[in-house]
């Protein structure tokens, strides 16, 4: 979250006006007070086991702490669209274990050269590993 607190509602609120099957799971770094102090009564918070958290560290705890066989590998500031969720499920469905989404903010991405938000299925994470190849503690 690198100390920003205010990316917490809107993501919150886009997240929620998209779809009503999803929830958050925040994993922030220690000591993150202000963004630990914002996130929802109904989202759940994961601290992963590092003073300063990293990419790859971040993703397999989010792993470990869920069982959810859909995971969104998202950053903070990220504005849902209504539908995004369908249009991945569309793919899992197809047979993807990974759907690559377009933040709208990066060129490599809307060429589909670049996903900076991955959605994983539990099914490829298990067979496969999230961020870096592993989901090993």
């Amino acid at each position: 979250m690198l100390g920003r607190p205010h990316t917490v509602a809107p993501l919150r609120q886009s997240l929620h006006e998209s779809t009503d099957r999803a929830r958050l799971l925040w994993l922030l770094t220690d000591g993150d007070t202000e963004v630990i102090d914002a996130v929802g009564d109904d989202d759940r918070l994961v601290l992963p086991p590092r003073p300063r958290g990293d990419y790859p560290v971040k993703m397999n705890a989010g792993y470990r702490a869920s069982a959810e066989p859909l995971l969104f590998l998202g950053a903070c500031d990220i504005r849902f669209h209504p539908g995004w969720l369908e249009a991945c499920e569309a793919k899992v469905a197809q047979g993807f274990g990974v759907v690559g989404t377009n933040d709208l903010g990066n060129k490599r991405t809307a060429t589909g050269k670049l996903s900076t938000h991955p959605l994983v299925t539990r099914d490829y994470a298990d067979r496969f590993g999230t961020a870096d190849g592993s989901v090993a503690a």
